[in-house]
């Protein structure tokens, strides 16, 4: 089985509490090095190659934490549930992801989050598969990978 090579990165959005942004952001990395802040000023955006994972820093309680305190991936929903509570009136946080396995698979979904609501994943085979069940009435077969 070949390798899966992504590529991650958001839109630039804008927070209302940049102290708090800036602890969510040091709990994010990356499985293939790391992540490349776009800030500029009040304006944010962040991409890496791979997955974006996020591992908090602290638990409810305060008490420190490491990503040797997980046991999976980290806990990319989390943060952006989090991302939902700072996020500036009329912004929007979009986390694009896009990869492939050579040319067996190829992947692509967003998450979209506005501010004070729960965050949204789009995958662009369901939306694909979505759209061709609307055209034609029924569930249609689409095969992209093998």
């Amino acid at each position: 089985m070949a390798n899966w090579y992504g590529t991650s990165r958001t839109n630039y959005y804008k927070v209302i509490d940049e102290e708090r942004y800036q602890a969510l952001f040091a709990g994010l990395c990356s499985s293939e090095g790391d992540i490349e802040d776009f800030s500029n000023g009040d304006v944010h955006g962040f991409g890496c190659y791979n997955d974006v994972f996020y591992y908090p820093l602290v638990d409810s309680e305060g008490n420190a934490k490491t990503s040797e305190d997980y046991d999976c991936d980290g806990d990319i929903d989390l943060f952006l549930y989090e991302m939902s509570k700072i996020l500036a009136p009329n912004n929007v946080f979009i986390l694009q992801t896009v990869g492939n396995e050579k040319l067996r698979y190829l992947t692509a979904f967003s998450a979209v989050v506005f501010p004070n609501e729960a965050p949204v994943w789009l995958d662009l085979t369901a939306l694909t598969k979505k759209m061709c069940k609307e055209k034609y009435g029924v569930d249609f077969e689409v095969k992209l990978e093998y």
